[in-house]
């Protein structure tokens, strides 16, 4: 259980990120690139047992059991780029953030480099944000919540 400990906080953290920060960016992102929240290939993985947010948040005071249901390979193996995928998802949210603002500013007379920037970041967001989805499905061992 001691190698756990470098990589449990970053497992944990990116889940609870995925979960709520970013799940809510995705909701706003899909509607801004109309996009729907069922990606068609998606769909096939529906039988696979699926981690939910309240699932997570009962095992997240056990560790035991969250441990469990943990990879400590996959875990170990991946900790760093999830770290990374949750710190560039920030980042691409304060930039979309900055250009959103700075849209509603200029309004019709907005540059076309903010709205191509705007589009860029929210791109950003949505495919960081699978990658993020599916290295944390390799460390869970199984689908999570559609977010």
């Amino acid at each position: 259980m001691d190698e756990s400990v470098s990589y449990m906080p970053v497992i944990i953290e990116a889940t609870k990120f995925l979960f709520n920060e970013a799940g809510k960016w995705l909701d706003s992102v899909r509607h801004r690139i109309g996009t729907s929240k069922q990606d068609p290939k998606e769909l096939s993985r529906r039988d696979d047992p699926k981690l939910t947010a309240t699932q997570f948040s009962k095992l997240e005071s056990e560790p035991s059991k969250l441990a469990q249901l943990i990879n400590s390979y996959q875990a170990e193996s991946n900790a760093y780029a999830i770290r990374g995928l949750v710190d560039q998802l920030r980042v691409h949210r304060k930039n979309l953030t900055d250009y959103e603002s700075t849209e509603a500013e200029y309004g019709v007379l907005t540059p076309s480099y903010v709205k191509r920037s705007i589009e860029r970041e929210a791109l950003a967001i949505a495919e960081k944000s699978v990658l993020l989805r599916k290295l944390l499905e390799q460390v869970y061992q199984g689908s999570l919540e559609d977010v």
